[in-house]
């Protein structure tokens, strides 16, 4: 089996090297626990996850669509973001390049859509 080459992204919202320090220490753990090999490490400090609008998330981006990585590690999906539907639009991207979004805790996916509408009117 070929060793799986994984990116990983590394976000703190404040002006915090240690913190991406010692978020880049924990998945490189995990990476070599798996035998998985880093190829690629971005990174924005001192930025929102409010926006999908960043450097090195957009960079990650690029590199995920040219087949450079077969999955992206962060240590949590909050590096990504607290916003749910950005989230999801990064996990529908990565996935649509064959690339999975994993964490400390597990591979991220997207929730099976319900044929039920999110929003019922008020009976």
């Amino acid at each position: 089996m070929q060793q799986k080459r994984v990116a990983l992204y590394l976000r703190s919202p404040k002006e915090d090297p240690e913190e991406l320090s010692r978020q880049q220490r924990v998945c490189t753990a995990l990476a070599h626990e798996n035998d998985w090999e880093i190829v690629a490490c971005f990174e924005d400090n001192a930025t929102s996850g409010n926006s999908l609008e960043r450097g090195g998330l957009e960079a990650l981006s690029t590199f995920v669509a040219l087949g450079k990585c077969d999955l992206v590690l962060v240590e949590s999906s909050t590096c990504i973001s607290r916003v749910p539907i950005l989230l999801q639009e990064i996990v529908r991207r990565f996935g649509l390049s064959g690339v999975a979004l994993h964490t400390s805790y597990g591979q991220v996916r997207l929730a099976p859509l319900s044929s039920k509408s999110l929003w019922e009117p008020v009976k």
